[in-house]
């Protein structure tokens, strides 16, 4: 699988805009701005968001405790008010896409869930 492929298809969503010579994804989801790092395809991948909950930086364990289900998604990572969630790669392209789209909708609903915002 080629990450040619994989970034095409998902730059043909309008909320992802997709630099294909570094491997960024940059998207607006559900109200939360994100990037997607690709860069090191084959290998997990990472998506990440800048938040604050009641002007305080995100706290870890709540974030592991309710990450979102789903086999491609595999940990998340707190630097701050950077969180960073973990993903692979499926076999196919499709898949990848598919999974990417999942993931990313999960996440986003349960952070406004759970009251998080945007770093402003």
């Amino acid at each position: 699988m080629r990450l040619g492929k994989v970034l095409k298809r998902i730059g043909q969503d309008e909320r992802y805009t997709v630099e294909k010579d570094t491997g960024l994804i940059y998207a607006r989801v559900n109200g939360y701005s994100l990037l997607v790092d690709m860069m090191h395809f084959g290998q997990p991948y990472d998506i990440i968001f800048h938040l604050t909950k009641d002007g305080q930086a995100p706290g870890r364990q709540e974030l592991i405790h309710h990450l979102p289900k789903h086999k491609n998604l595999q940990n998340v990572r707190v630097d701050g008010n950077k969180v960073t969630y973990q993903a692979r790669t499926a076999m196919l392209v499709q898949s990848t896409v598919d999974s990417l789209f999942e993931i990313v909708d999960l996440i986003t609903q349960g952070l406004e869930e759970l009251g998080y915002e945007e770093m402003a």
